[in-house]
């Protein structure tokens, strides 16, 4: 398998024998093929040893040539084929979210250039929406219960996402970056809402993407206001907050208010 997943990616990005567009279809049956003898032998080490192998393959065959769109699919497909295993093994994600954002900063210290911006924040856009779509997707379809792990990883790309953003956005789109917060509190706040409605979350689950929100929220205040405006912002939010404790009874709420 690995030696398969370095074959795949030197045959474009280091010998230029294939066009990009046959390089991804080999590595959509690589990683197809990797799943399914993973999900065949039930062997979680397959399926890491399989994901490690296609990270390492980028790495071990570096060329001159900053390919940077075909590493980035490339990095967006490992995470697909790592999130749409049919079993949930604990910590195959992790793994794909941090080797994913590892390799990342790898690219960046060596090639980074502000026209790539706009590829850059398309990648890590996919990427957040990725592991996003897949925590949902196992509450709505496979009616999995979220694990410690899932707990830990629906925050960990919820900030980094929007840590990155910043980090890239803010020199030239500062103006922007309160709505960006806000806009990263619908997206949770809407989603808590879905699961909830559909039944397909728990209380740890649901009560983590509520403070996830109002994290966003408050976060956006302090960027876009300036002076006096904070205080009231954050005021103003205390008291929904209270009011909203008190609507549906939740005392850790009530808590977070005061």
């Amino acid at each position: 398998i690995v030696l398969l997943y370095l074959s795949a990616y030197a045959a474009f990005g280091y010998y230029h024998l294939v066009t990009q567009k046959a390089a991804f279809v080999y590595l959509i049956i690589l990683v197809a093929q990797a799943a399914g003898l993973a999900v065949l032998y039930n062997a979680q080490a397959i399926a890491v040893m399989a994901l490690i192998g296609g990270f390492l393959a980028p790495v071990l065959l570096r060329s001159d040539r900053d390919q940077y769109r075909s590493f980035f699919g490339y990095l967006a497909l490992l995470d697909v084929g790592a999130l749409a295993m049919p079993k949930h093994w604990l910590g195959l994600n992790s793994l794909a979210f941090g080797g994913t954002h590892f390799l990342f900063w790898m690219w960046y210290g060596e090639n980074y250039h502000p026209r790539k911006l706009a590829a850059v924040m398309t990648f890590h856009t996919g990427i957040f929406l990725i592991f996003l779509f897949s925590a949902v997707g196992r509450r709505l379809f496979r009616r999995e219960s979220a694990t410690i792990e899932d707990l830990l990883l629906l925050p960990a790309n919820a900030f980094v996402f929007f840590a990155t953003a910043y980090f890239f956005l803010n020199p030239q789109y500062h103006d922007w970056m309160g709505l960006l917060a806000i806009g990263m509190a619908v997206i949770y706040a809407g989603t808590s809402k879905l699961l909830l409605d559909r039944k397909a979350t728990t209380e740890h689950e649901m009560l983590a993407m509520i403070g996830i929100a109002l994290t966003f929220v408050t976060v956006a205040i302090p960027i876009q206001l300036k002076a006096n405006w904070i205080t009231i912002a954050w005021a103003m939010q205390a008291l929904m907050t209270l009011w909203v404790a008190i609507r549906i009874g939740s005392t850790r709420l009530l808590i977070t208010s005061y």
